[in-house]
């Protein structure tokens, strides 16, 4: 089942155990019209998630901070903020969190967009891609999750041997 809610009041639930298959979604977008579309195109994912619209840099932290999400879409063309404003504002929370930017079809913003660190970069016309698109990241951020998760397990034993021999 996805869940869909608009606005933060209706977010009270905090991430646990029997959620932690689902996939947490934040869209910043302000026009009614194009978030509709983006749920409508993400609707064709084949993975349990959920979906959170925010439109203000103070929801947007909110929502980092509630929830960690899996990955975060916004509109470029936006009248209060702009999308390299919300890219930092992503990055400064989690380098790695996958990010996909819906329009920029103008000379060269996508090009300074994927430059500047966004992973995806989606004309509003091309919206059809974005369910396979952000299949395709969530799927390399789970695989580079694992890789990490290996690291640490082996680093443990070097890292409690080292601390052995420092106590001992």
């Amino acid at each position: 089942m996805n869940t869909y809610w608009g606005a933060p009041s209706q977010w009270g639930r905090l991430r646990s155990p029997a959620v932690l298959n689902r996939y947490y979604i934040i869209v910043v977008e302000e026009d009614e019209v194009l978030y509709e579309k983006i749920v409508r195109a993400l609707g064709k994912l084949g993975c349990d998630h959920d979906i959170r619209r925010v439109s203000t840099r103070e929801e947007l932290d909110d929502e980092l901070f509630r929830l960690a999400p899996d990955f975060v879409i916004c509109d470029h063309a936006r009248s209060n903020w702009n999308s390299f404003a919300i890219l930092r504002q992503v990055r400064d929370f989690q380098a790695t969190m996958p990010f996909a930017v819906i329009g920029g079809a103008e000379a060269g913003v996508e090009e300074v967009l994927l430059g500047s660190g966004a992973d995806a970069c989606l004309n509003h016309d091309r919206l059809g891609e974005l369910a396979p698109t952000v299949e395709e990241m969530l799927k390399r951020r789970a695989a580079q999750r694992n890789l990490s998760v290996g690291e640490i397990r082996r680093w443990i034993p070097r890292w409690m041997g080292g601390l052995r021999a420092e106590v001992g």
